[in-house]
Formats: C-alpha cells, structure tokens, sequence
C-alpha cells in the first residue's frame, strides 16, 4: 500500500490470472487480439504513476492457458515470463 504504482501493476496481474474483468477494465485499457485458441491481451495502466513503472503488461495465450506475459518498462526494458503447464 506504501508504492500505489507497484501495487496498480501487481493487482493487474492478480486480476488477469483471476479472470477479474471489471477489475482489469477500471485500472487498465484492453486491447484483446486473435480468438479463443490463439490470443494476446495488451493491458496500458490508467493510472499515470503505474506508467511510470510500466508502459505496458502483455499476455499470450492459447485456449484458457496463458503461455507468457511481457511487462515492458517506459525506458524499453522488458521481461518475460513463461508458464508452463505439467498437466499430462
């Protein structure tokens, strides 16, 4: 609660991978691409002090499985995340 950014962008994630889509909508504008067996979700924050921790979060997946989520930084740094999936 002490870094408002910080917690606006943790909360996007929470509230992706909880499927929370009033959440996302109020903190984040969405730009959904693809359909339902191949999609990628750009999430920009609303919130000015967000964007200055992140300038964007992405997720890439296919069917209700997310495969990879890119977070990239104002200053065009960037990370990714894979997720993999055990089930047989």
């Amino acid at each position: 609660d002490s870094h408002p950014p910080l917690k606006a962008l943790l909360n996007g994630i929470r509230y992706t991978l909880g499927g929370n889509l009033e959440a996302l909508t109020t903190h984040y504008e969405l730009t959904f691409n693809g359909s339902c067996h191949l999609w990628h979700l750009i999430m920009i924050p609303k919130i000015a002090a967000a964007r200055e921790i992140v300038k964007r979060i992405e997720f890439f997946g296919s069917n209700n499985q997310i495969s990879k989520m890119k977070w990239l930084e104002p200053n065009g740094d960037y990370t990714i995340l894979y997720f993999v999936n055990d089930e047989p």
